[in-house]
């Protein structure tokens, strides 16, 4: 059998390879190849002259078919057949489709689907009028929310379609059909010596030790949290604590390292720029002391899972997937500066605490292991 998969991610070519810059490595891919046997993959693209920091999208049994008419959303008006005449050339090589929402080519591809009658069933992975509406241009909240309506309509008509999170995502995007949940977070199981180490790392901070915050997440974007991070840390910095905040992500950081600057914690925050997924971000996660993910919009974030795998002790803005996998007490309101200080200095102010938020990670953390997904799959 060979299953089509579609979505919007940005796909690099170089000397006729495929890349990603994490987010559908090969070893995603062949999730599929190993289910269905062949797959055909459909994305936007990108030519590049480096590789440096990207991985492999290429494996066994898996082709791709990219689409070079589409690049933003705008497009879908202006080049509406030019895009739609790949999908429908790619709809014709395959017996059936996966379509990962949201997206745009993924909703093109549901409607020449039921056109044709091909089987199609969706992944639903975030939800398109937070991302939008959040994204900090006017744009965004214009479009917010007619693609809020087209994703909400086109999943309701899916028979088959499984969501990244347990509540949040269903509640928003109801599917008439079989339904399942199954993270696309993929852990190898931790060792127990993980935990150990992690509760070692937080016994060990004195009153004098420098505390290390981490925050992953693209830095042109807004809605990541980095500003309401700085902000955070520079109340935190007069209050006579000894922090510093690490950011993990591409972009380019020139306006945040000028915010730091206007705050004066320059010299107090670090920006990591962007490094491949799995051991790299591993052991920097090992080496920050305190995850945090203020973000204002998420559906399920692979890196905080990442991040509790570690036993890293985590605290997040309440929306999304990030209040499912977080206890209340370790959540705050989205832009709730006061909240949000409130719980990092309490942590920072207690070592049973930061030890009983990572254990609680590196359990709930073990739900979301190979094994127990691909079965859910």
């Amino acid at each position: 059998m060979k299953v089509g998969f579609i979505h919007d991610h940005k796909f690099y070519e170089y000397n006729g390879k495929v890349y990603s810059k994490g987010g559908l490595p090969s070893k995603v891919l062949n999730r599929y190849s190993k289910i269905f046997g062949e797959v055909l993959v459909m994305g936007r693209v990108n030519k590049t002259n480096c590789t440096d920091g990207f991985v492999s999208s290429m494996g066994e049994n898996i082709t791709f078919k990219l689409n070079y008419k589409y690049k933003t959303p705008i497009q879908l008006l202006l080049k509406y057949n030019e895009i739609k005449l790949p999908i429908k050339e790619f709809l014709e090589e395959v017996d059936a489709c996966i379509i990962r929402m949201p997206s745009i080519l993924g909703l093109v591809a549901i409607r020449e689907c039921i056109k044709v009658g091909k089987p199609w069933a969706v992944e639903v992975v975030g939800c398109c009028w937070d991302s939008l509406w959040n994204y900090d241009k006017v744009k965004g909240k214009i479009l917010a929310p007619i693609m809020y309506a087209l994703n909400r309509y086109y999943i309701g008509k899916s028979k088959f379609a499984i969501y990244v999170s347990e509540y949040f995502l269903q509640s928003r995007y109801p599917s008439k059909g079989i339904v399942a949940s199954a993270s696309d977070v993929c852990i190898d199981i931790m060792s127990d010596l993980v935990l150990e180490e992690r509760e070692k790392k937080i016994e060990n901070l004195s009153k004098n030790s420098e505390i290390i915050l981490g925050i992953v997440g693209s830095l042109d974007v807004d809605y990541k949290g980095h500003r309401h991070a700085m902000v955070v840390i520079s109340e935190l910095v007069k209050k006579g604590y000894n922090v510093k905040l690490k950011c993990l992500g591409a972009g380019n950081p020139d306006r945040w390292i000028n915010m730091s600057e206007r705050l004066g914690i320059s010299d107090r925050v670090e920006f990591c720029g962007f490094i491949p997924s799995g051991l790299p971000v591993i052991n920097w996660l090992d080496n920050i002391d305190i995850f945090i993910i203020p973000s204002l919009t998420e559906g399920f974030p692979r890196i905080l899972v990442e991040a509790m795998s570690r036993g890293c002790p985590c605290y997040g803005s309440s929306v999304g997937g990030i209040k499912e996998l977080l206890r209340s007490n370790s959540t705050f309101k989205p832009k709730n500066k006061k909240q949000f200080i409130k719980i990092i200095e309490s942590a920072i102010l207690d070592k049973d605490s930061l030890k009983s938020n990572s254990k609680y990670n590196f359990i709930k953390s073990k739900q979301y292991t190979k094994s127990l997904l691909d079965e859910k799959r």
